[in-house]
């Protein structure tokens, strides 16, 4: 037997959310070396073939609440890994990083220090809304090679990752009864 809570839930969603609506994936880089007359300097990109201007969070820690500017530029990362340790890692990778990028890597390389990254994921029909994330990781252990930066990312920490979760319960679901 199905729950009628969640099947509205469910046809409400699905009616509401376009097929073709489209996601946008962003990255903000944060580096303490990237900076404009001594303010930091957010790097933005978005995986796509043009800019967006997208808003973010009211409590971002650059440009809160305001609407900025996300660069196109072409990136991928590896499947997240979780060590012995519990912590969750996994490789970015950023290619094509001359023209645009190659000043904030050569400003970057000048101050030893980790930089962060953020992602965040919005529709592209509501560049207000944050659709997943902000995800907060710490960039470590990054190479350069061949017009190629990658990086190794970690999550800070676990209690700020927002995972969407069910509860399944037996009341909920009758065949868990068993």
């Amino acid at each position: 037997m199905s729950d009628p809570t969640f099947d509205e839930a469910w046809a409400e969603a699905a009616a509401s959310n376009r097929r073709n609506a489209g996601r946008l994936v962003t990255l903000e880089f944060i580096h303490p070396g990237i900076t404009a007359e001594d303010v930091i300097v957010p790097v933005r990109a978005v995986a796509a073939r043009r800019a967006y201007a997208l808003r973010l969070e009211d409590d971002a820690p650059v440009n809160a609440g305001e609407l900025v500017t996300f660069e196109p530029l072409g990136f991928s990362s590896s499947m997240p890994v979780r060590a012995a340790n519990g912590a969750v890692t996994c490789r970015i990778t950023i290619a094509n990083i001359g023209g645009r990028l190659w000043p904030y890597i050569e400003k970057a390389v000048e101050v030893q220090a980790d930089a962060t990254l953020i992602l965040r994921q919005y529709f592209k029909s509501d560049p207000d809304t944050i659709v997943f994330g902000p995800v907060v990781f710490v960039v470590t252990g990054v190479t350069m090679a061949n017009g190629t930066v990658e990086g190794e990312c970690s999550i800070d920490t676990h209690a700020d990752v927002m995972v969407p979760s069910l509860k399944y319960t037996a009341d909920r679901f009758n065949n868990l009864n068993g």
